[in-house]
């Protein structure tokens, strides 16, 4: 899923993601309901940079070593990460 661009797209509500790296989605600046992943992969500019009311985030992994959120959409932010569980 990294580099699709769905920017274009201004009636998508919320986006729903499973097992994929969003590191480089691309969505519209219109405000949207739900930004979901699972397994998956994200980074600062996602947090960032689409505009969703509510990010739900479980079991994935952040790309960057810090996260910093600057997003004014945001009204509910839940991150769950299994990081502790996994063997380097």
């Amino acid at each position: 899923m990294s580099g699709y661009d769905l920017s274009q797209n201004h009636k998508i509500d919320s986006l729903l993601f499973d097992g994929v790296d969003i590191s480089n989605l691309r969505t519209s600046a219109s405000p949207m309901m739900l930004l979901s992943l699972k397994n998956g992969v994200y980074n600062n500019a996602n947090l960032n940079n689409i505009h969703a009311k509510n990010i739900e985030i479980t079991a994935s992994d952040a790309a960057d070593e810090q996260l910093t959120i600057s997003n004014k959409s945001l009204n509910s932010l839940s991150i769950e990460s299994n990081s502790g569980d996994k063997k380097i």
